[in-house]
């Protein structure tokens, strides 16, 4: 697949010196959505392909620069992030976890950002091609744009978990519980559940996290130094895993790359990904999925 294969060059040249952060965890879902589907929302726009994201990096690592204290760090660069979203009336809601990558791995690095922007140019030329190759028209893409949209909307429950997350993460310490991948998925059963495609079936959601993070935890043991055969193999396995259990979550690839990311990674990822997936499935079975306050410039667009 030729986003397997984009993600694994990238991860190669990851491996020079001071370019880590081509390793952008989330470029895996991105690519596999946009050169699979050409004409989707988040390929609707390159521009916003390129800056949303980039520009989520940027406000999270000022934000990780400058708060001392990490959880309200955490919670002002998600905030900073859907704010973005709501005013571009965007859908690219794995900006969010850009946001949120410093935070979490304390990352300081102004080159952080830089890199996630050649990552996204790279995938933005890679999808003129598929389109050209395809004749598919940046217009078809705007025009699935703009018929997706979705009512306006800014989420109370999902912030009732955010903040509980938090507290647990500040109770226990245990940083895995809340992972961006999961921040990614939670805000996509919150604030979009027409599109949230595990409602109904909660036991896959914990399930398939653990499955996806083990995968990745195993291919970082075997192959991390060599990452862009790492990188392929997590890739490929996840998409399996979604083809099989008919589940069609990307954050799950971001979930299989982001060992990578994390030093020393050992079994208590796999555990608090699970975890965090659990209470987001179970904690939640009778609560409101859309509480919304009408204006313009809270609208919550669908992928």
């Amino acid at each position: 697949m030729l986003a397997v294969g984009y993600c694994s060059l990238l991860g190669g040249l990851s491996t020079l010196p001071g370019w880590g952060f081509l390793l952008f965890p989330e470029l895996g879902p991105l690519a596999v959505i946009v050169l699979s589907r050409p004409n989707s929302r988040w390929a609707a726009s390159p521009w916003q392909l390129i800056g949303v994201p980039t520009a989520a990096a940027v406000c999270g690592l000022w934000i990780h620069n400058h708060v001392p204290i990490e959880s309200l760090a955490l919670l002002l660069a998600v905030l900073a992030t859907r704010l973005l979203l709501s005013l571009l009336r965007s859908s690219l809601v794995p900006a969010l976890s850009a946001a949120a990558l410093p935070v979490i791995l304390g990352i300081h690095s102004w080159a952080y950002p830089g890199q996630i922007a050649l990552g996204l140019i790279g995938l933005t030329a890679l999808l003129a091609v598929v389109r050209r190759w395809q004749g598919a028209s940046a217009e078809a893409g705007a025009q699935v744009a703009a018929e997706g949209a979705a009512p306006p909307g800014w989420q109370r429950p999902w912030w009732i978990y955010l903040l509980l997350m938090v507290g647990l993460v500040q109770l226990t310490g245990w940083r895995m519980l809340l992972l961006p991948p999961l921040i990614v998925i939670s805000h996509e059963r919150f604030a979009e559940p027409d599109h949230c495609p595990w409602l109904g079936r909660a036991w896959q959601l914990p399930l398939a996290c653990g499955i996806a993070a083990g995968v990745g935890l195993l291919v970082t043991e075997l192959l991390k130094p060599h990452i862009a055969v790492a990188m392929a193999v997590s890739l490929g396995l996840n998409l399996l895993l979604m083809q099989r259990l008919r589940l069609a979550l990307p954050p799950l690839l971001a979930a299989g790359l982001l060992p990578l990311l994390i030093p020393n990674v050992d079994g208590h990822y796999v555990l608090g990904i699970t975890a965090s997936a659990a209470v987001l499935a179970f904690g939640f079975p009778h609560v409101r999925a859309r509480w919304w306050r009408r204006g313009p410039w809270l609208r919550s667009p669908s992928p």
